[in-house]
C-alpha cells in the first residue's frame, strides 16, 4: 500500500500537479484575491483589470512597480508601488512613493 502510494506522488509531482508558484511569471504571481489584515480587497484579473478597494481600475507591471490607473470622474489616477512577495508568493507587499506600506495575504 506504501509503495502504491509513493508511486502515485511521483506520478504527481512528474506531471506537474504538485508544482507551486515558483515557476509562474512575475505578473501571473499578482492574479488573484489578496486581502489586508482589515479585510481590504485587491483583485488583479489577466486581461489587466483590477479592482483595489472600491475602485475598479488595470494594472500592469512596469520597471519593477506596480502601476495601477483608475478612473474617476473628470480624468484618471495612476498609483504606483513597488512590491515584494513573500512566504512563498503568499504575501505580498506594496510600499508608495510616500513609504505607506499595505500588507495583502493571498484569498
Amino acid at each position: 500500500m506504501v509503495t502504491i502510494g509513493l508511486v502515485l506522488i511521483l506520478i504527481l509531482m512528474s506531471s506537474g500537479c504538485l508544482e507551486d508558484d515558483k515557476n509562474l511569471s512575475e505578473s501571473d504571481r499578482f492574479l488573484g484575491n489578496w486581502e489586508t489584515k482589515d479585510g481590504s480587497e485587491a483583485k488583479f484579473y489577466s486581461n489587466g483589470d483590477c479592482v483595489f478597494g472600491p475602485y475598479e481600475g488595470t494594472w500592469e507591471l512596469k520597471e519593477n512597480m506596480l502601476l495601477m490607473t483608475i478612473p474617476f470622474t473628470g480624468g484618471q489616477n495612476t498609483l504606483g508601488y513597488s512590491y515584494n512577495f513573500t512566504n512563498d508568493y503568499k504575501t505580498l507587499r506594496l510600499m508608495n512613493a510616500k513609504e505607506e506600506i499595505l500588507v495583502y495575504y493571498k484569498q
